[in-house]
Parts: structure tokens; C-alpha cells; sequence
């Protein structure tokens, strides 16, 4: 389920739109890090503590504090920072979360994360794949006659 930027805009313009979603995906790579590896990942707010499901991909829910996001024409380009709490699970596969135990430390002994590739992917609640909202759509029930 991709959402294009203009429906996403069309939500926050709306009279009542719904939460707003930040899903971070970081992308090492062989040549840089070591690894070809996704992680998936999101920040846990909006009262969605659970990992959430996006166009077929879990994104676990981690403490993070991202800033510095900025558009300007002038200048030097913004340089956004990124904080991430030494959790215990992250999602790697896309599809389940994996659990382990100081996850971050791990990751930043095993692998050098700088120069890795940060992308920000801001949606609507709406718009999350339906596996995420399970009680509502079982409590649905069509019957054609």
C-alpha cells in the first residue's frame, strides 16, 4: 500500500486528520559497512508502542528522537541528528521483529554506521497496511446475498 506524497498531504490539510507516522529505514551496505542489511524502525509514538506494518514491512518500535529536519534555499544544507535508545528489539527482515539484547551496541561493535544511508518516511495512521488494526476488520463481516 504506497501512499503518494499528495494523499498524504491531503490528510494533514484535512479538518481532522489522523496521527502522523515517522518510519526510519537504515540501510548498510557492503562497500561502507560491511553488510548489506535493512534495519526498519519507527519511534514508538502516536500510541503505537507495537511494531507497525507498511507496505508489507514491520517496522519495530524504538526509542529515537530525530531533529533538524529543515527546508531552506539558503545557505548550507540542514544536518539532522539521530538518537536511538540501546533497545532490545529491532526489526532486520522486514517482516518480524528480531529480538535481541542491546541491539545498538551491537550493531555499532559489529558494524561502522556512519556514512549508512537514513531515509524518513512520514505518513498517515490511515494509511498502515489493515494488519495492523486486526479488530477491526475481524469484527467486519460482508455477506452477499
Amino acid at each position: 500500500m504506497t501512499t503518494t506524497p499528495n494523499k498524504v498531504e491531503r490528510e494533514l490539510y484535512s479538518l481532522e486528520p489522523s496521527a502522523i507516522i515517522e518510519l526510519f529505514q537504515l540501510h548498510l551496505t557492503a562497500a561502507v559497512n560491511g553488510i548489506d542489511q535493512v534495519y526498519y524502525f519507527h519511534a514508538g509514538t502516536n500510541q503505537t508502542q507495537d511494531s507497525i506494518i507498511f507496505d508489507d514491512l514491520a517496522y519495530a518500535a524504538v526509542p529515537i528522537e530525530v531533529d533538524g529536519f529543515e527546508v531552506t534555499t539558503k545557505g548550507t544544507l540542514p544536518r539532522p541528528s539521530m538518537k536511538i535508545s540501546n533497545v532490545s528489539v529491532i526489526s532486520t527482515s522486514g517482516t518480524n521483529p528480531i529480538v535481541n539484547y542491546g541491539t545498538i551496541t551491537a550493531l555499532l561493535n559489529a558494524y561502522n554506521p556512519l556514512r549508512a544511508e537514513v531515509r524518513r518516511i512520514r505518513t498517515c495512521k490511515k494509511f498502515l497496511d489493515s494488519a495492523n488494526f486486526p479488530t477491526l476488520f475481524s469484527s467486519l463481516k460482508l455477506t452477499i446475498s
